[in-house]
């Protein structure tokens, strides 16, 4: 608690009364000086941090320690006075204790301010603080998202692992001496990297593989591994890793969530108004997207802080900049050939200065945050061009483009060394499509340049038709802003009312001849309610793309809200028209860029509220702000005042209202609450994790879920099996793990659903006999990803795995008959492809025990007695069809006796209930079942869906093949048809599911 303080407050501190006393800035009142200082203390810890984590020497500590031997330093160098080393100390040490007293005095409000009314800005100031507390609190429950193989838990363990190693590049010395030939085609396909490491194909990546979900193998001859995505962020979750262990990392991302809207409401003000800037930010801390995102541990909370933070700073910029140009012509009336002087050119320069560098600061880390960085610098070469050819630049000009260039030299350097791979992966196509028209673009670059060139030299030559054009122009302005005005609000009109073809389309005049209720329920789509799947466009039904991300603008009104929409969509026209100019353009230009970019496509899995991270950084603080705006102008310009005012207030309280009324389902759940208990509850049944070897084996994404923290949090050895049965070779799994024992590691196996895939000749899998048991349930709460309607539910989300030792297959006993495998209760050990998780029937069954889906091939290993090899035996399968809503829906050419023996299915449609045929084979041999006559050539079961389950028996033979990967068992094949409870309503379930088995037993025939 002490560091945070060092990292958040005092270099700004230090360097604001350095350069301006116990002032601060001209113009600068005791809110703004408080988040100045905050502002220049979170740009310099990100930075310094960032670098440290480059060189491979990070520490929260270290920095802290450079950070206070740097603001002494600086404040000794203000002051000038070097004496004794005692006398050194006691003064650099008196410097940095007023330094703290006047930050807390002007923050208190006790210092000379921009207004003479104080009483007013106490009161922004206490309601300022008011609202930040909200914030504070709505923020703080962060989510657990700790879990691996999302970007959210590749952003935790990637920052986590960096505060446990000090440096962004792992060493995995285990991976490192995995035998390996190389990825496909070159490779050998029994080498062992290729078992346990993910490839990626050079056509399309610049790295060949994986080693988890979200983590570059970046040289397996040195065993380095780099997570992906830029790592700013990640150091900010190591900050507070280091101070205050894994609840520090997930509270990094609400600490600058709340410092991002407070970036929000000083650049509102100073933009607008302190009212404006005041119901902004009541509307931003109330923004369901904004208390998700806050909680949520993503890059765009960051970005959004940096993106703000630079609006807020260039503006600034560019009203001193402005300033100091009125001072100078001034001058220059007064006949001053020296130029002006005195203590406001002073200060005004000096802050000039500060603000160039703060904007250039903030603009060059969103370098370091986001690869989707390019968006924020589109209109950077505009205004350096201007700057340069309107001959207006000075030296506060170069001042910003020399700090600029120096964070653009250190991505040039970051991006050699680490982010070479991500960034050209993410822009693969926009790399290609750029070479192949290089016969036509390369031409025209170098045109350009030399087109500036000459524009440069020869200025006063087109300088009197540009100002004749400038004034050509400038008089016809309204009609200019009047054009732009129309054609952003045409456009948003079609995205967002006429592109849906919900407002308008044939159904709606049906909606509304039926009433004004039929007419609101048919516009429940714009607040959340599901997408209509066939748009009425007046000539033809066309359908709609409701899982695609097509009407992104909708989607985002059902967190804003239709008004909220309509607020923002009148306050960036009403603020195009009155606040258009230099120093507001970068902002106008930034938002445009960003809501014609996204506003068709989020360029991501068209999941919701995920998907609208993109809007996060700009968009919707740049809505909000503007919709405050549009307020503001009802409010306080339309007459009669005594009716519109009371009108914005009630249309403010409004769209508070369906804020809060909306957000309640999120502000009351923690995404993955019990994570980290869980989590860490697993962690402590394994030993001395630095010589423990953990072997995942399931599915091909599953393992990283639990797999990543536990390598990048907890300190494990962690491997996940990546290939499907068939592929993957047990021998060559035996072989790393037999050496792994012998260099003295502890190997447990952690099986999952399909976990049987997994098969060592010499090695066999034992139920783990150490405290907690055989088997670890990974169960939280999510809220449901859907895309065509506003999801509203949570789920759990569960993952069960058994627990086993590694042992030699001598060191167990040969099984024997009889032989009963509980399918789902023990039976991680057997599954091998095919299966789904475990599941309950309801109360009301008379059979409660769990049980498993399995899928159109479902594969199952079992024991192969001795005795049974001898004399064959009985198997005998339980088994279910399901609910008897399963059902095939009927087409429109059923016959009249299907159509007689269909139901009525909960989606409304009608399907026929026949019966699930199941074939089961083992190896190549179809079995029969014993109720079935000697000769019959009928091989399949027949089971009726909602008859629960039953036991069907089958005679294997002692000539059945074994299991090929063994002589001692056999491989069960269980064929059958497949349904999708979605298809038929039942439930949101979209798997494709076969029958249901719950027990598997072998006996003497």
């Amino acid at each position: 608690m002490l560091t945070l303080p060092i990292l958040l407050w005092l270099p700004g501190a230090a360097l604001l009364r350095g350069l301006f006393g116990p002032h601060g800035p001209l113009r600068t009142d005791g809110p703004a000086w408080t988040f100045l200082a905050v502002a220049i203390s979170v740009l310099l810890t990100g930075w310094l941090g960032f670098t440290l984590a480059q060189l491979g020497i990070f520490s929260p500590w270290l920095l802290a320690l450079l950070e206070v031997l740097g603001a002494g330093v600086g404040l000794r160098m203000v002051a000038g006075r070097w004496v004794g080393l005692g006398p050194t100390v006691r003064i650099w040490l008196g410097d940095l204790g007023w330094t703290l007293a006047d930050g807390l005095r002007i923050a208190l409000g006790r210092s000379v301010r921009l207004r003479p009314d104080a009483r007013n800005l106490r009161l922004e100031t206490a309601l300022l603080v008011g609202l930040l507390l909200l914030a504070a609190a709505l923020f703080a429950r962060p989510a657990e998202m700790v879990r691996g193989a999302l970007d959210s838990g590749v952003y935790v363990n990637g920052g986590i692992a960096l505060a446990r190693s000090g440096a962004l590049v792992q060493h995995d010395q285990l991976m490192r001496e995995l035998s390996d030939l190389g990825p496909p085609p070159d490779y050998v396909p029994s080498e062992e990297a290729n078992e346990f490491l993910q490839p990626q194909t050079l056509q399309r990546y610049s790295l060949d593989r994986l080693r988890m979900i979200g983590f570059y193998v970046l040289d397996k001859k040195t065993g380095q591994v780099l997570p992906q995505f830029y790592h700013l962020f990640f150091v900010w979750i190591g900050i507070g890793y280091g101070l205050f262990g894994i609840p520090g990392a997930l509270l990094v991302t609400p600490l600058l969530a709340l410092l991002a809207v407070a970036a929000v409401f000083f650049f509102a003000r100073q933009m607008f108004t302190a009212r404006v800037a005041l119901v902004s930010l009541a509307l931003l801390v109330l923004c369901p997207l904004q208390i998700w995102f806050a909680r949520y541990p993503v890059s765009e909370i960051p970005t959004e802080l940096l993106a703000f933070l630079f609006f807020y700073a260039f503006l600034r910029f560019s009203e001193e900049t402005r300033r100091l140009g009125t001072l100078e012509t001034a001058a220059q009336a007064d006949d001053h050939p020296a130029g002006p002087t005195g203590d406001e050119w002073t200060a005004t320069r000096r802050s000039a200065g500060l603000f160039a560098v703060l904007a250039a600061a903030a603009l060059g880390e969103i370098l370091l945050v986001r690869v989707d960085f390019p968006l924020y610098l589109l209109p950077l070469p505009f205004y350096l061009l201007w700057w340069r050819l309107s001959r207006t630049w000075r030296f506060e000009h170069t001042l910003f483009t020399a700090v600029f260039a120096a964070f653009a030299a250190q991505w040039a350097l970051y991006f050699f060394f680490f982010s070479f791979a991500y960034t050209v992966d993410q822009y693969h196509n926009v790399i290609l499509d750029q070479r192949r028209a290089w016969a036509t673009r390369l031409p025209l670059i170098y045109l350009g340049v030399v087109v500036l060139f000459a524009l440069d030299r020869r200025r006063d030559h087109w300088q009197p038709l540009v100002r004749a054009t400038g004034a050509a122009l400038a008089r016809r302005r309204g009609w200019l802003l009047g054009a732009l005005c129309a054609g952003v609000g045409a456009f948003l009109a079609y995205r967002y009312l006429w592109q849906p073809h919900i407002l308008f389309s044939g159904e709606t005049w049906a909606a509304l001849r039926q009433g004004p209720v039929a007419f609101a329920r048919w516009l429940e789509p714009y607040i959340g309610a599901p997408l209509p799947q066939v748009a009425n466009t007046g000539k033809t039904n066309q359908p709609l793309a409701t899982t695609s991300n097509s009407f992104v603008l909708v989607r985002l009104g059902w967190y804003l809200s239709p008004l909220g929409i309509a607020l923002g969509t009148v306050g960036l026209l009403r603020g195009l028209w009155k606040r258009l100019n230099p120093a507001t353009a970068y902002f106008f230009i930034v938002l445009g860029v960003v809501g014609l970019l996204f506003s068709g496509d989020t360029f991501t899995v068209p999941t919701y509220p995920y998907s609208l991270r993109r809007f996060l950084p700009v968009a919707i603080p740049g809505l909000l702000v503007l919709g405050a705006y549009a307020l503001a102008w009802l409010g306080e310009k339309l007459r009669p005042r005594r009716l519109f005012q009371p009108a914005a207030w009630a249309v403010a309280a409004a769209l508070i209202a369906f804020f809060v009324a909306t957000g309640l389902l999120i502000i009351s759940h923690t995404e993955d609450a019990g994570a980290v208990g869980q989590l860490t509850a697993l962690a402590q049944r394994f030993p001395n994790p630095k010589k423990t070897v953990l072997l995942f084996s399931d599915g091909r994404d599953e393992p990283y879920i639990v797999a990543t923290p536990l390598q990048y949090i907890f300190g494990f050895n962690v491997f996940s099996l990546n290939r499907d049965y068939g592929r993957l070779k047990g021998d060559v799994v035996q072989g790393a793990v037999m050496r792994w024992r012998r260099q003295g590691y502890t190997v447990y196996g952690l099986l999952g659903t399909n976990g049987g895939k997994l098969f060592m000749p010499d090695l066999a899998l034992v139920p783990h006999s150490g405290a907690g048991g055989p088997e670890w349930i990974y169960s939280v709460s999510e809220l449901e990803a859907l895309t065509a309607q506003k999801p509203k539910n949570f789920s759990p989300s569960t993952l069960t795995w058994g627990l086993y030792d590694v042992v030699s297959r001598t060191q167990t006993l040969s099984p024997t008959l009889p032989l009963r495998v509980d399918i789902g209760g023990a039976d991680y050990a057997t599954l091998v492809a095919g299966w789904a998780g475990k599941e309950r029937t309801l109360p009301t069954d008379p059979d409660t025990a769990q049980w498993r889906w399995a899928g159109h091939d479902a594969l199952l290993r079992l024991p192969w007695p001795v005795a049974a090899r001898q004399s064959g035996a009985t198997l005998t399968l339980r088994l279910s069809a399901g609910p008897k809503e399963r059902a095939v829906v009927l087409s429109k050419s059923a016959t009249p006796a299907q159509q007689a023996a269909s139901v009525t299915l909960p989606n409304g449609l009608r399907g026929l209930a026949a019966p699930a045929q199941v074939t089961v084979l083992v190896g190549d041999l179809p079995l029969r079942p014993l109720t079935q006559a000697i000769g019959a050539k009928a091989v399949p079961v027949s089971l009726l869906p909602g008859a629960g389950f039953t036991d069907v028996q089958f005679a294997v033979p002692p000539t059945a093949p074994t299991d090929p990967a063994g002589a001692d068992y056999l491989l069960l094949h269980l064929s059958s048809p497949t349904w999708t409870p979605f298809a038929v309503g039942v439930s949101g379930d979209e798997r494709a599911l076969g029958v249901e088995v719950d027990s598997v037993e072998l006996a003497a025939p």
